[in-house]
């Protein structure tokens, strides 16, 4: 298992994750919607579980996500886009 930046991952093995400058993993599956920083609202419905700080290295590395959503990321160029108009 790999650390990495917060995106919004999704999955039932353990995730290790950046957010808000500690890193969390998740407890049991997670979704898009469970944000790491959010967990101690509801701990029932959220996995993620704080673990330890993150150093200085890991954030420049891997970034430190803050914001409590997942961002939608660009479509790549060469995409198609269907419409049924």
């Amino acid at each position: 298992m790999a650390l990495e930046a917060w995106t919004g991952q999704t999955g039932g093995d353990e995730i290790e994750v950046i957010f808000d400058g500690k890193v969390y993993s998740n407890a049991w599956w997670v979704e898009p919607q469970h944000c790491p920083g959010k967990w101690q609202e509801d701990p029932s419905q959220n996995p993620w579980r704080v673990k330890r700080p993150a150093t200085a290295n890991e954030l420049a590395e891997l970034g430190n996500q803050k914001l409590p959503r997942v961002l939608p990321s660009p479509l790549p160029a060469n995409t198609a886009v269907y419409s049924s108009a």
